[in-house]
């Protein structure tokens, strides 16, 4: 594994998957195991394992339970108005779709009209082109 491509993608792979092959993907992990063995690949691994362990030692602390309840005592409440508006949008949505399944129920009912229907051709008239040199 002497090709700089091959050396490059898999440095690539230790910095997003880690210094532990194992954790990369299956179809990655034989082909990062031979490269481990070579001095550039056993350095990128202790580089990318060393990460991995300060990144294991970070932790976010939790607030305490004081803090998250004066932040949700502080929040606005919805006001009135504010619920009036989500009602009636609500309700215009309803309507909405109430009209869009009474318009396609009604137009499947009724179809079109029987003297509109003419054998071979259309209500317009028979729309087939007219042929050349007539």
């Amino acid at each position: 594994m002497t090709d700089p491509r091959v050396a490059e993608r898999y440095r690539a792979l230790a910095e997003v998957y880690g210094g532990t092959i194992a954790r990369w993907p299956a179809a990655e992990r034989a082909a990062a195991a031979r490269w481990a063995t070579t001095p550039d690949g056993a350095r990128a691994l202790a580089q990318a394992e060393k990460l991995d362990r300060h990144l294991d030692l970070w932790s976010i602390a939790i607030a305490p339970e004081a803090v998250a309840s004066r932040i949700a005592a502080r929040a606005p409440a919805p006001s009135v108005l504010m619920r009036a508006r989500w009602w009636w949008s609500g309700l215009g949505i309803a309507a909405a779709l109430a009209g869009a399944v009474a318009g396609t129920a009604g137009a499947a009912f009724v179809g079109a009209p029987r003297d509109l229907v003419v054998e071979g051709g259309t209500a317009f008239g028979e729309l087939g082109l007219a042929e050349e040199g007539s």
